[in-house]
């Protein structure tokens, strides 16, 4: 399985990204909420060149920020449905990917059978190498 996710990444990573698309196509209610969150940041965060005020306080970018964030997570995760369509996408994303590492023998794929060496996760997923340590 280690060696299918290193040699595969990208073919993963294309997999949840188009399985992630194919739901929120699926489901456009979600669609419609991510993208007036999108419209949201845009407008707070770029177009807008006054300053914020909100109850006679100016709000700094930080500020707004923080609270464009918070109004993102109550949204996506508690008040709509876009939390669970999208942990749904990866659920099957991941599903798939393991059934492909589960059946897919590596024989005759890798050019360098080198020894055995250990990867973090990130590793993986970035394609970088362990560093050897010289003694």
């Amino acid at each position: 399985l280690k060696k299918n996710a290193s040699y595969f990444r990208v073919n993963y990573l294309m997999i949840m990204l188009a399985t992630t698309a194919l739901t929120l196509l699926m489901n456009p209610m979600s669609l419609l909420v991510l993208v007036l969150l999108l419209v949201g940041w845009i407008y707070v965060m770029f177009v807008r060149t006054a300053p914020l005020e909100i109850g006679g306080r100016t709000l700094s970018d930080r500020e707004k920020l923080i609270g464009m964030s918070a109004v993102s997570f109550v949204t996506i995760f508690f008040l709509t449905s876009v939390g669970a369509v999208f942990f749904s996408a990866m659920s099957f994303s991941l599903a798939v990917i393991a059934a492909h590492g589960a059946f897919r023998e590596p024989d005759n794929l890798f050019v360098d059978d080198g020894p055995e060496q250990s990867q973090s996760f990130m590793g993986i997923l970035t394609g970088s190498t362990p560093s050897s340590n010289p003694v």
